[in-house]
């Protein structure tokens, strides 16, 4: 029987020598498997930490445009309302010019259109303010221009009408037109546009 004994004794040794490099291979296999799911995990969350410092970076990029357009559209509102008061303003000087400013004004512009038949329609607010001697000075000095019974009303300034082409001086509308481009200036340089 020590035959048998040695031949049991040695067929449970290699038996567990076997299981045993089979329990060490198998935990092998598992710290490599183990190891390589922590790795996958630290890399899968090192990639989500990333996603999300991006995503808060756009957002405060975001905030901090909408921030600084916001700056630029208040800095125009103000710019506008000051020239809007500015100019209105202009208006209202002009408009309360004495008689003197109004044919010196005229005068200045109707050198322009010496030889030309022109009919010359008075804002109301500026015909109000010269006087009947005025109009006849006006007419002596310039016998080219019609002076129209009608005018517009609420204005200041006057139209002068050749063959059908108005050339526009009342006051709201140079103001105008001198606001349009101070505007576009103003705009250009709130928006850095060239």
């Amino acid at each position: 029987m020590s035959e048998l004994t040695q031949l049991k004794d040695s067929v449970l040794t290699q038996a567990n020598e076997k299981g045993q490099l089979k329990l060490e291979r198998a935990q092998q296999e598992h710290i490599k498997e183990y190891e390589h799911k922590r790795e996958q995990l630290l890399h899968d969350k090192e990639v989500l930490r990333r996603l999300k410092i991006n995503e808060l970076k756009g957002e405060h990029m975001r905030k901090m445009q909408q921030i600084s357009n916001q700056q630029r559209l208040t800095s125009l509102n103000s710019k506008q309302q000051v020239l809007g008061t500015l100019f209105n303003g202009a208006v209202d000087m002009l408009t309360a010019w004495s008689s003197q400013e109004h044919l010196s004004f005229m005068q200045k512009v109707l050198t322009k259109y010496e030889d030309a038949d022109l009919t010359l329609k008075f804002g109301n607010l500026t015909r109000e303010v010269l006087t009947d001697e005025d109009l006849t000075h006006f007419s002596e000095q310039f016998p080219n221009v019609k002076i129209s019974e009608e005018t517009y009303p609420r204005e200041g300034g006057f139209v002068l009408t050749e063959d059908r082409i108005d050339y526009n001086y009342l006051y709201t509308e140079l103001v105008d037109d001198t606001r349009k481009a101070i505007n576009l200036s103003v705009a250009k340089e709130v928006f850095g546009e060239e």
